[in-house]
């Protein structure tokens, strides 16, 4: 069966538990000093209830100095469908296109080292991707948590006040949408966009949903799929991977001169409006009025909005939140506004294609007939 073609049966439910009609997956998770999570990630993996000799676990690490390489090497020495790649330039992006050019699936999934799915995810994920002919569907992203500080920033991150138009970390519904990290995609619509773009260290889950939306493709969320993923477990590391996310939309802007939303500029047109109020402030008194107002209105909504949060969420968290939630917006922000310089790159030639040179994809295209299960390698 190919998967391009949504109305060729009904759903995944409808097939055999062991029939080859189940497209291959390759399962892609790019890795850098994930000692303490990997193991429990690639045992979900290995444990789904799809099809296991239609399953290949592509690990593309980063150089990890810690015992990353040592865990995957063990599991991969008891499971033979599990590889363990070399990724020298240590970024995402690289990661997933060595993965990509490795993997001989019809369909590839994107799971993160640190997070943990159900043992449904693979069979629902290629299930929703058939039925709802999309070209990249995910779930539902659940933040999570092992410390105090972790569970505070969990639920500020599943808030529409903390993170905005991310939606796939809140929505309870299945609907199109911008962007969504982690999820399966179709492989030859990767290969047709040329894969990730290595210019984005960060955002490019972002960035290729753009392009794949540019072209004429479509992204989807599901609520009936949720990841739960381990966010930062500090202000310094929320911070930065924040400022990271703003900088990133910043240069979709230039890239594309468009966002994935408009809303993205939100938080960047706020803390741009701060610096130009504090900045006339010194001889203005309107915009000393302006910039209280301003300062003002936002301590109430953050104060507000951590409230809501802790009433569902637990009010021991509520001291917590409203740092937090203004750690969101203000990283994001400067981010956004840090990278302004990048005006004065060239823009690529073709926006829609990514960094991926078709010669480096596997020479198996989708629908091959290809044994998924290959040795791992050291």
């Amino acid at each position: 069966m190919n998967i391009a073609d949504p109305g060729a049966a009904g759903t995944m439910r409808d097939l055999p538990r062991a029939s080859a009609m189940w497209p291959t997956v390759s399962v892609i998770i790019p890795v850098l000093n994930e000692e303490r999570y990997i193991e429990d990630c690639l045992r979900c993996v290995l444990d789904q209830d799809y099809p296991g000799d239609r399953v290949e676990i592509i690990v593309v690490d980063g150089a990890s100095t810690d015992r990353t390489r040592e865990i995957v090497q063990r599991l991969a020495a008891a499971d033979g469908r599990i590889r363990l790649l070399s990724n020298p330039k240590r970024r995402t992006p690289f990661a997933m296109n060595i993965g990509l050019a490795a993997a001989t699936g019809e369909v590839v999934v994107r799971i993160d080292g640190h997070s943990v799915i159900g043992v449904d995810h693979l069979r629902k994920s290629v299930d929703y991707l058939f039925s709802s002919g999309a070209d990249h569907i995910g779930g539902v992203m659940r933040a999570t948590g092992r410390t105090y500080l972790q569970r505070a920033i969990a639920l500020a991150m599943s808030s529409p006040f903390g993170v905005g138009t991310a939606r796939f970390r809140y929505t309870r519904r299945e609907h199109d949408i911008d962007t969504v990290p982690f999820g399966a995609f179709r492989r030859e619509t990767l290969l047709r966009l040329g894969g990730f773009d290595e210019r984005f260290v960060i955002g490019q889950d972002s960035e290729f949903d753009h392009r794949l939306i540019l072209s004429g493709g479509r992204v989807r969320v599901t609520p009936e799929i949720h990841t739960e993923y381990y966010c930062r477990d500090s202000f310094k590391g929320l911070s930065l991977q924040y400022f990271r996310y703003g900088k990133a939309k910043a240069k979709i802007l230039h890239k594309h001169r468009s966002l994935p939303s408009p809303r993205a500029a939100l938080p960047g047109t706020f803390v741009g409006l701060v610096i130009i109020l504090l900045a006339l402030a010194p001889f203005s008194p309107a915009a000393r009025r302006g910039l209280r107002t301003l300062l003002a209105a936002y301590l109430a909504g953050c104060l507000g909005a951590g409230t809501l949060i802790a009433a569902k969420g637990g009010w021991r968290y509520f001291p917590a939140l409203p740092p937090i939630l203004a750690t969101l917006h203000w990283s994001h922000g400067l981010g956004f506004l840090s990278a302004a310089p990048v005006v004065l790159e060239p823009r690529p030639e073709n926006p829609l294609q990514g960094s991926l040179d078709a010669s480096r994809a596997a020479s198996r295209m989708p629908g091959d007939s290809a044994t998924v299960g290959v040795g791992a390698a050291s």
